[in-house]
């Protein structure tokens, strides 16, 4: 479903009761609304060698939807530009999981 993300609109937009539902903005493609069983979070996706990259932006409540919507068209640009968004998140999970291993290691 695609309509112009506002912070009315997004407010009324009720939680289902199980699993996701998306939402796009009308006025810039990529940008969208994630909403899940108790939270709405913003995203950007694109298209990138044939694979769909989605970033988590932030929660509806910490960020309005004009602050979202900019730091969509922020990080769009930088997928555009050939910037890779997803693989800086997954090296930060991979050195978060560095000392969990080794303590498994000691066990």
């Amino acid at each position: 479903m695609a309509f112009k993300l506002t912070k009315s609109k997004v407010d009324n937009i009720p939680h289902p009761d199980s699993g996701q539902v998306f939402y796009r903005d009308s006025a810039l493609t990529g940008f969208g609304l994630r909403v899940g069983k108790s939270t709405k979070a913003y995203y950007a996706e694109k298209r990138i060698k044939g694979r769909t990259v989605r970033v988590t932006i932030g929660t509806h409540g910490q960020l309005t939807s004009e602050q979202a919507r900019k730091e969509a068209n922020r990080l769009l640009l930088m997928m555009t530009t050939g910037h890779k968004i997803q693989p800086m998140r997954r090296n930060k999970i991979k050195r978060n999981l560095l000392p969990f291993r080794r303590l498994l290691k000691n066990i």
